[in-house]
């Protein structure tokens, strides 16, 4: 793992538990434990990257696939189609897969905090001219420091600060507006997953929780991503240290929102036991793995949970694959492991347990 006060140890998604110290990334939370919210910069930013399609290694998508036909259809009807960011996006995806450091944007929402999008294209602006930041936002100015120390040449400077420009382009004629008309269904929607997991969820996997000195974390919740999430962790007795990144898309099946954190908060265990076993020299196969045990993760944590919530769970994964193009008509079939794997799983899982 990272050590803490790293900027940035790696960029793999292998290794997206990544450790910081010192920011508070939860000051505008509630005063609970558990806070699910949406913000407008993670949206810009997990927006753009998923009008650009740069997805990852993991055998769920990084990003909403249909997604991008909404917006597409949403832009056509306000008459702003194409953007820059339309024009742009096979540029910048070939750019971004052609370039491992830039899988760094996969994260950054997560390291700005609750700054506004403005904000958020000052600072990206900002490290693309070579400047320091001129924000007072300790988030703003730990996600200039993260980005300014991995996108170094001046090719990757030049991609990013052409992705700024049509991220600011992208907000002032479409998004700011596109957001503030889905708001009340946004927030129902979060107000959902906040009784799924504190109600429901949590209790069940207490056990998980308290032997990890999970105490809480900030939810962020986005349309744009698909399911798979992110995890950005750091000391994890701390609430405020602790920020996940999951889709607002999944809401409706199973256990939703509530189902894909179980799954994010599983990703540690799952990547260490992937390294325990050896497999994590191929990073793509590695990442692979990992996402799939993380998924088997939840379901045993929930095995045992009240009014079938390992079922609820398995549906919403279930529905993700098949929506992905992942075959298997079962959810093991879906995301299957070798016995090895899985037993070792449990034995991380539920030894402390006993």
């Amino acid at each position: 793992m990272p050590k803490r006060n790293s900027p940035l140890a790696t960029t793999s998604l292998v290794a997206a538990c990544i450790m910081c110290s010192g920011v508070d990334l939860s000051a505008q939370a509630t005063d609970q434990d558990w806070s699910f919210r949406t913000v407008e910069s993670a949206d810009l930013l997990f927006h753009g990257l998923a009008i650009v399609d740069f997805q990852g290694f993991s055998s769920l998508p990084l990003y909403n696939r249909r997604y991008a036909d909404r917006v597409r259809a949403a832009k056509e009807e306000m008459g702003v189609y194409p953007t820059a960011l339309d024009r742009q996006s096979r540029m910048f995806r070939a750019a971004f897969e052609s370039d491992s450091t830039f899988e760094l944007l996969h994260f950054l929402p997560l390291y700005f905090g609750f700054v506004d999008p403005t904000t958020v294209i000052q600072v990206l602006s900002e490290v693309a001219s070579g400047r320091g930041t001129r924000s007072a936002d300790e988030g703003a100015a730990f996600a200039s420091s993260v980005v300014a120390s991995v996108l170094r040449n001046r090719d990757q400077k030049r991609v990013l600060g052409e992705f700024a420009n049509a991220l600011e382009e992208e907000w002032n004629v479409f998004l700011r507006d596109y957001l503030s008309e889905s708001l009340a269904e946004r927030n129902a929607a979060l107000s959902q997953a906040s009784q799924d997991w504190n109600r429901r969820v949590a209790p069940a996997i207490a056990g998980f929780l308290d032997t990890r000195q999970i105490t809480g974390g900030t939810v962020l919740v986005s349309d744009a991503l698909g399911p798979e999430g992110r995890v950005f962790s750091g000391n994890p007795a701390s609430s405020a240290d602790n920020v996940f990144a999951v889709s607002l898309a999944q809401n409706d099946r199973g256990l939703g929102i509530a189902a894909l954190l179980v799954k994010e908060l599983c990703y540690p265990v799952a990547s260490g036991v992937v390294e325990a076993l050896g497999r994590s020299r191929d990073r793509v196969e590695a990442e692979r793995l990992s996402g799939r045990l993380s998924v088997r993760c939840g379901a045993e944590l929930l095995e045992n949970a009240p009014n079938r919530m390992a079922d609820e769970y398995r549906s919403t994964f279930l529905a993700a694959a098949t929506a992905s193009g992942i075959p298997g008509s079962t959810f093991d079939a879906a995301f299957t492991v070798e016995a090895s794997a899985l037993a070792r799983l449990r034995q991380e899982l539920f030894e402390n347990e006993r």
